[in-house]
């Protein structure tokens, strides 16, 4: 019953990130969406492996062509394009939040979030021959205040969720 109800979490999870990652919020220039969130709340719902696997099916599923990507984006292009090490940074970065979240959730953040940023703006400088001030500047300063405060509610999001499954039969 444990491996079940993990699976059907990681389901869910899977179409949550799919749904949150296409909500757009257009800041000061930017265009903030919520992939990160789910992918931290994942992290902090599921073991590591069932966390890896539920982005692991995000990923799969837009890469066969089913617009989950942020824009309603889909396809190898989103996926290997210029900001696809964000995307590619996303199994790891929810098994860094699940591998601490019963021990130290800051310091799982912490690591979740430089890997997002290590992969992605990396990934960025290649793709979009930039330097990698350039790459930053772009691609990853104007979002840490937000996507700390993702970590923050994903938090809070992730207690009453866990209480309500805790009662669950295992």
């Amino acid at each position: 019953m444990k491996n079940i109800k993990l699976l059907t979490t990681a389901g869910i999870m899977t179409a949550l990130t799919a749904v949150l990652a296409n909500i757009s919020i257009p800041f000061a220039g930017i265009v903030l969406t919520l992939g990160v969130f789910a992918v931290l709340l994942t992290g902090l719902l599921l073991p590591p492996k069932f966390a890896v696997l539920s982005v692991l099916a995000y990923l799969a599923l837009g890469l066969a062509g089913v617009p989950v990507f942020a824009g309603f984006t889909a396809g190898a292009g989103v996926l290997f394009g210029p900001t696809g090490g964000f995307l590619i940074a996303y199994p790891v970065m929810a098994a860094a939040v699940s591998a601490f979240r019963n021990r130290n959730k800051i310091a799982g953040f912490a690591v979740a979030l430089a890997v997002c940023y290590i992969f992605g703006g990396g990934w960025y400088c290649f793709w979009g021959n930039v330097d990698i001030i350039t790459s930053l500047s772009l691609t990853v300063l104007p979002f840490i205040p937000f996507d700390i405060i993702k970590a923050v509610l994903s938090v809070a999001v992730s207690k009453p969720l866990l209480k309500l499954t805790a009662d669950v039969k295992t």
